[in-house]
């Protein structure tokens, strides 16, 4: 981002619709798993919380083993309420 937040988003976005574009899911896959990070220092957590659940259906739909977990793992992280954090954090872990 280096002080440039939007120029950021933009890059995100345009990102994301590459991948979509390729019709490849493993690039797909990666793109949304990497995309949230953006999302979130921009303080966008409800688009990175759409991005995160886009990332775990489609991990679970092509049987992606590795990404599911990894997307379970930052469902959490766009919400800023702890109790849901906590909820999100023991379903990945398989403590709830």
């Amino acid at each position: 981002m280096l002080g440039y937040p939007k120029a950021a988003l933009v890059a995100c976005g345009q990102t994301l619709d590459d991948a979509r574009k390729t019709g490849q899911a493993p690039t797909l896959i990666y793109a949304l798993a990497h995309a949230p990070f953006t999302q979130l220092q921009c303080g966008n957590y409800t688009a990175a919380n759409a991005i995160v659940n886009e990332l775990i259906a489609l991990a679970d739909e092509k049987g992606a083993v590795f990404w599911q977990p990894f997307g379970l793992m930052h469902q959490g992280m766009p919400e800023p309420n702890a109790a849901k954090a906590q909820a999100y954090f023991e379903r990945a872990c398989g403590c709830a």
